[in-house]
This record gives C-alpha cells, sequence and structure tokens, in this order.
C-alpha cells in the first residue's frame, strides 16, 4: 500500500494521481500501486512542486509519501518541499522530529 500526502498542490496534479489512487481527502491519496510506478509519481510530484509558484497567503507546498518496504516498521518515509517537521533515521527506525518554527 502506498499513502501520499500533499498541501496546496493543483487541480490538475491531483486528476492525475486519482488515474492510480483514491483520493479519500483533499490531498490524502491511498492506492496499491507497485514500487515503480510510486517512484515514477512521487518524482512527477517533487518536479511540480519545484516548478509551481506559491501565491501569497497560499502556504507552503509539500509532499510526504509513506510506502511498504521490508525494514523493521514494514514502510519508509519521504518527504519534499517545506516543512515543520525531518524525519530522523535513528537504527533503522524512521522518527518524527517537530522543528519549532
Amino acid at each position: 500500500m502506498v499513502v501520499m500526502v500533499m498541501e496546496n498542490i493543483s487541480s490538475s496534479l491531483r486528476g492525475e494521481l486519482t488515474r492510480y489512487m483514491l483520493e479519500v481527502k483533499a490531498g490524502v491519496f491511498v492506492g496499491n500501486i507497485n514500487t515503480r510506478v510510486a517512484g515514477l509519481l512521487w518524482e512527477k510530484v517533487c518536479k511540480a512542486i519545484d516548478e509551481s509558484k506559491v501565491l501569497p497567503g497560499s502556504g507552503s507546498r509539500n509532499a510526504v509519501l509513506i510506502q511498504n518496504t521490508n525494514n523493521e516498521q514494514g514502510y519508509r518515509i519521504l518527504t519534499y518541499g517545506y516543512r515543520s517537521y525531518a524525519t530522523e533515521d535513528l537504527d533503522g527506525i524512521t522518527l518524527i522530529q517537530h522543528l519549532n518554527e
């Protein structure tokens, strides 16, 4: 299973992601897609974040990918764009560190 969570993304990107995944809530996509397809979609999301222009008052654009993998937790977390937290790897376990603003 793959979960992607995005903030302030374009409606065209949301539409493209719904071809492969189900949008269960605004910006939250869930699907049972293979690793290759997930990687290609993640590259597209990252590129869209880089190329988009942030309008005043619209907030920052960011994305999180959670994907099954063969480790102790059973999943991995990738993040892209501005965020108020950081992922930390502690002996193979991914932890979330909330940053002070």
